[in-house]
């Protein structure tokens, strides 16, 4: 076209060749433009589809093992999201070929790819989704369960081994369109595997309506239950999630029958006729319902023909019901003989016979006591109310709105007006009552008369206020199951449903808690289920369809819900539609009267003055006031500040000691703990910890509030010894004999659904998080005292989701239906820097203990590390410290700033302390001193940081500080200057690759050496570099990292859609995952050395809406905990990996970082 002659190759072309041409150059110049662009355009075509080759021929399957039934080991697929998203990947590079003008000479080729990667595309899906079911429907089938569709499931399951089996030859994603007749292979066993799925919920739902109770389990604790039916073992395990009140069974000769049953407290009730396990399970644990019925209602029978109180015969429920009886049968005879004075006298002298016979431990018949004291108190004040109402007959008002208990024939039945209920003799246990208060006795009409006229209740009101108490104390006293339901925005109608359907049919109240935290769609959609449920029960209509569920109706099934106030600092709450409303009477519970709370608590626990002490809380006798005096301590002064405690302290002193002795030490509230102080003392000689009289207070306060609650939540500012204190006492309850295990996350550094679970809408398939698995592992052994430990920031998207769980209840519920009853051997212990985001419902059920920056003193920590330094290190060291530290650490405090954070006292004295292990001399040293803390000070105070630090000692240039450092050679203080810098090698500039040498001017050099004496700290601690953009952060940190030996660095750049998931990926790349002796860790790749982690502009992620980034709170885990749970939720730790981070200045686009 141009002249050039043919035959001339690129290699043999001159440029004299090109000029001779160039008129004819010109002359088509258009022509070459065109031909060089389709040049261009074939040229990419040509790599695409190359690319394709490439990724056909090297992307392979992430394979695991799998342990089958048969106890065989196989192959199975992971990373299905990774493996399809490649395939659209590689779809969408195909796709945007066809936009290419020069597409066609290429169509052929394009077109046979394009009909293997659909292909892959619908292979992928559907073995994703069968294997899937197959994991689940394996081990279930394996067990034996459904036999009629065993033959069904063999079929499959030899099927779908057969293809892993392949896939396990040549695990190429490609590999799998040469297989023939796969993709039809796959359409069967997705159809056949449908089927067993169905025939498996079926035989479940069939299950479940023989015996209702089995709504509330899950499926996995189901088929256990179905599959195990005559194992002792698993039946103890799960008794307690069917009957509230039954801990264990005792099992007959042979473990053939069930003879009694046990409370958690270990009360023993004899059945009245023992119970025969049969292979039917759901037909003798309806036998077991029954038994249990009708032995409490025979034992009340008995008691009730008895002359006196027996508390060693009866249990406890039978005990207070039958007092109920007899004494509504006495307040009726003394109204219609106007005696009621002299009863008031006769339960006056009884009350202190009762108060009397308090024993002095905490067993079985002092439960039974405090049980008959409350509710003689409350009979006393029916009887006072009756009096000065001046009531003469049953029909009067002030006796009718009591809750009254009749003997008719057998049975017992409550009244209430006009309302009358059957009492249904569920067993109770020996759950801790209510006291009755005249709030309580407003809820309970309220309810009672809502449930006479067909509908629910509605207690609501403020946090704290016992809304939720109230329903289950009123359910006690009918002898009803009452189960609490704790709802979140992850309950669907779907759920709801079956929830309905289980109450229903077993006669139990369900008590949704918190009642508008659901979605708005499913409260209305909800509305319908709870008016046919209210109708049915009415118009005691045999049965009620909800959704596709038909069920049969118990008259003595109701509905309750609680409510927060929406807004209010109530986050997450929906107003209630008006449908739904009128389902429910509302009773507004205010706040009760805690005096009278306080008042019959006393009198319960064997106080002769209860009513002064609970009306004025003043001195009466010395010793019932040094135990209110130990109790205030104890739980008041755990939430007050530093300077708040003292002022408490002084209170005390004014109210319970004025004109008695003096307290003269701060001992008072640690009496009840002596035999904690010596393992205290151990546990933190251990740990390298000085525990002063304040540590001690917080760590019998905590140890206390732990007791008292599930739920404790340690509050304070960073570096105030939160993390400390319970890991000092844990280690102490160990060294006391007391076994102890822990779960430590920080809950914000992963999502919500793999903290809790989630439900899969498709399938209804429950998977469990991280919490909800650590649960299931803490209620297997009873014996053992677990912690689990939330340590991040609290907020009501994940938090609230554990309110049943933190109050007395101690349950959690899931979407599934399954509830998890906690026993007093689990403890939720949450850490966190400030509660602003957690709602009051939150708040007031959580133990708080408060710890602030004089909890901790820079002293301790100082001489912390003098005592763990070696004994190489200089003597004099200590003295140096003494005469120095403190001084520059007071100066640095004052004007410290790092990236617009303020660090604690404790943090800045361990950025001092950092650089001066091995130091020999004391220039050495205020060399060391002055740059482990001149990072934390602004450039402009720098100077007067050093004429501080280096006070008496002559610098080379003292108008530029941060240059000087130690020459070990000369033993001198030097300066950085151009000529010391050491020149990069010809390596070392072909090893910064495409970005050009650093020149290490004097600044460059003296933060370069910094830097390199913290990375090759042998603690490897994590470290922050802090500037302005353009400030060579990063490329002074890769210097610094190049001369590392034995070291890799992985790199990750941060921005705002940085996530946690991000990071772990970024660690997985660049580690292996091994077997250790504590499990399994990750560590660095290539046989060892230390991985560098390094994370640019962590500032720059973004934060949700309530100022956490997750990225940053999985860091925060990574840090404190050394670990992380993956997807099945195992923990993995991590060994060799030091992160270092990049932060710019805080400013446009940049969150703050805590």
């Amino acid at each position: 076209m141009v002249g050039i002659p043919r035959g001339t190759t690129i290699e043999g072309l001159r440029f004299g060749d090109l000029v001779d041409v160039a008129p004819s150059i010109l002359s088509h110049l258009d022509e070459l433009k065109a031909l060089n662009g389709r040049a261009h355009g074939e040229v990419a075509i040509r790599e695409a589809i190359t690319e394709l080759e490439m990724w056909a021929a090297h992307t392979q399957f992430s394979l695991v093992d799998y342990k089958h039934t048969n106890g065989q080991t196989i192959k199975i697929i992971k990373e299905w999201k990774e493996a399809i998203n490649s395939v659209k990947d590689s779809e969408a590079l195909l796709q945007s070929l066809k936009n290419s003008p020069y597409y066609g000479q290429f169509s052929d080729r394009t077109q046979l790819w394009e009909g293997r990667l659909g292909e892959l595309d619908v292979c992928l899906g559907q073995m994703a989704d069968i294997q899937r079911k197959w994991v689940y429907l394996e081990p279930i089938f394996g067990r034996g369960a459904l036999p009629h569709e065993a033959s069904r499931f063999a079929r499959v399951d030899a099927d779908f081994r057969l293809i892993l089996a392949d896939v396990a030859k040549d695990a190429r994603l490609i590999s799998l369109c040469s297989r023939t007749g796969l993709r039809r292979n796959l359409e069967q066993v997705v159809e056949q595997l449908g089927r067993c799925q169905r025939a498996l919920a079926q035989f479940l739902q069939e299950k479940r309506a023989a015996f209702p109770r089995f709504y509330f389990l899950g499926d996995d604790d189901l088929l256990e239950i179905l599959g195990q039916s005559t194992n002792p073992l698993v039946i103890q395990a799960h008794l307690r999630k069917l009957f509230q009140g039954i801990d264990k069974v005792v099992f007959g000769e042979g473990n053939l029958t069930l003879v009694a049953m046990v409370s958690a407290d270990g009360e023993v009730v004899l059945l009245d006729a023992p119970v025969r396990l049969v292979p039917q399970v759901e037909t003798w644990l309806q036998h077991l319902s029954d038994r249990m019925a009708s032995t409490l209602r025979l034992l009340t029978v008995d008691a009730l023909r008895d002359d006196g109180l027996n508390p060693g015969k009866y249990p406890s429920q039978v005990l207070c019901l039958a007092e109920e009886v007899r004494f509504c049968r006495e307040c009726e005879r003394a109204l219609d003989s106007s005696s009621l004075p002299s009863l008031h006298t006769s339960l006056q002298h009884q009350l202190t016979q009762l108060t009397g016979l308090q024993p002095r431990d905490e067993g079985l018949l002092r439960l039974k006591l405090k049980a008959l004291i409350l509710d003689l108190i409350h009979h006393i004040d029916v009887v006072q109310q009756l009096i000065t109402a001046q009531a003469r007959s049953t029909a009067e008002w002030t006796w009718q709105r009591q809750l009254r208990f009749y003997l008719d024939g057998d049975k017992v039945v409550v009244r209430q007006i006009d309302a009358r209920f059957d009492y249904t003799y569920e067993y109770q246990g020996n759950a801790p009552k209510l006291v009755h208060t005249p709030l309580t006795d407003k809820c309970y009409l309220t309810l009672t008369q809502a449930m006479s006229m067909g509908l629910g209740g509605n207690p609501f009101g403020p946090a704290g206020t016992g809304k939720t108490e109230s329903v289950k104390a009123l359910g006690a006293l009918f002898g009803r199951q009452v189960l609490v339901f704790n709802c979140d925005e992850g309950i669907d109608v779907v759920s709801m449903g079956r929830i309905f359907v289980g109450l229903v049919q077993c006669g139990a109240w369900g008590c949704f808690d918190e009642f508008n935290r659901l979605e708005q769609t499913v409260l209305s959609a909800v509305s319908q289920h709870i008016q046919a449920i209210q109708d049915a029960i009415h118009h005691r209509s045999p049965s009620v369809t909800l959704g596709q569920y038909t069920a049969r109706v118990d008259p003595n099934s109701a509905i309750f819900i609680t409510l927060n106030p929406a807004g209010k600092g109530y986050g997450g709450r929906q107003k209630m539609p008006d449908n739904l409303k009128q389902l429910f009477r509302p009773v507004v519970m205010s706040v009760p009267d805690n005096e009278l709370i306080a008042e019959t608590l006393l009198f319960a626990e064997g106080f002769r003055e209860a009513k002064p002490l609970a009306r004025k809380t003043v001195a009466v006798f010395s010793n019932e006031a040094s135990i209110v005096v130990q109790a205030l301590l104890l739980n008041t002064l755990s939430k007050l500040t530093f300077a708040d405690s003292r002022r408490f302290d002084a209170l005390i002193q004014d109210i319970f000691y004025t004109g008695g002795p003096e307290k003269k030490d701060g001992k008072e509230s640690m009496a009840p703990f002596g035999a904690l102080l010596e393992p205290l003392q151990k546990s933190a000689e251990e740990m390298g910890i000085r525990l002063g009289d304040r540590q001690l207070h917080k760590l019998f306060q905590l140890h206390e509030q732990l007791r008292q609650r599930i739920g404790v939540v340690v509050v304070g500012p960073s570096q105030s010894g939160k993390s400390t204190l319970w890991r000092v006492l844990k280690r102490a309850l160990i060294i006391s004999g007391q076994r102890l295990a822990c779960y430590e996350l920080n809950p914000k550094a992963t999502t919500r659904t793999r903290l809790l679970g989630h439900m899969d809408m498709d399938t209804r398939e429950w998977t469990d998080g991280i919490i909800t698995m650590a649960a299931r592992n803490v209620i297997k052994d009873t014996q053992v005292h677990t912690w689990i430990v939330c340590d991040g920031d609290i907020d009501p998207e994940w938090v609230e989701a554990l309110n049943s769980v933190l109050d007395d209840n101690r349950l959690l519920t899931m979407p599934s239906g399954e509830r998890i009853q906690f026993g007093a051997n689990v403890n939720f212990l949450f850490e966190t820097h400030h509660l602003q985001f957690a709602s009051p419902a939150t708040v007031s059920r959580l133990g708080m203990l408060l710890t602030s920056e004089e909890d901790v003193s820079p002293r301790d920590v100082v001489e912390k590390w003098v005592r763990a330094q070696g004994p190489e290190e200089s003597p004099e060291i200590a003295g140096w410290l003494e005469d120095s530290f403190y001084r520059i650490l007071q100066i640095v405090d004052q004007r410290q700033t790092t990236a617009g954070i303020r660090l604690p006292p404790i943090a800045l004295t361990q950025n001092g302390l950092s650089l001066l292990g091995g130091v020999r001399s004391k220039p050495e040293f205020l060399v060391a001193l002055y740059r482990g803390f001149a990072g934390s000070v602004p450039l402009d105070a720098r100077k007067e940081l050093a004429a501080a630090v280096f006070e008496g000692e002559h610098l080379p240039d003292a108008s530029q500080p941060d240059l000087v450092y130690f020459d070990d050679r000369t033993r001198m203080l030097q300066m950085y200057t151009e000529d010391t810098g050491q020149g990069l090698t010809r390596e070392q500039v072909e090893g910064q690759g495409q970005a050009p040498p650093l020149v290490l001017t004097p600044n460059a050099q003296a933060t370069t050496s910094l830097i390199q004496a913290w990375l090759t700290d042998a603690s490897h601690p994590s470290i922050c570099v802090v500037g302005p953009e353009g400030s060579g952060k990063a490329s002074l940190m890769q210097n610094s990292l190049q001369t590392l030996p034995l070291s890799r660095t992985a790199t990750l750049s941060c921005s705002a859609q940085t996530s946690a998931h991000t990071l772990l990926h970024t660690l997985h790349q660049h580690t292996v995952q091994v077997s250790g002796a504590g499990g399994r860790v990750l560590r660095p790749k290539d046989g060892g050395g230390q991985l560098i982690v390094l994370l640019r502009g962590l500032n720059q992620t973004s934060p949700d809406r309530y100022g956490t980034s997750q990225l940053h709170a999985l860091l925060q885990q990574l840090l404190t905990y050394h670990g992380f749970f993956d997807d099945a939720l195992e923990w993995i730790g991590l060994e060799g990996i030091q992160f270092v981070v990049t932060m710019a200045l805080e400013g446009a686009g940049r969150s703050k970082t805590t």
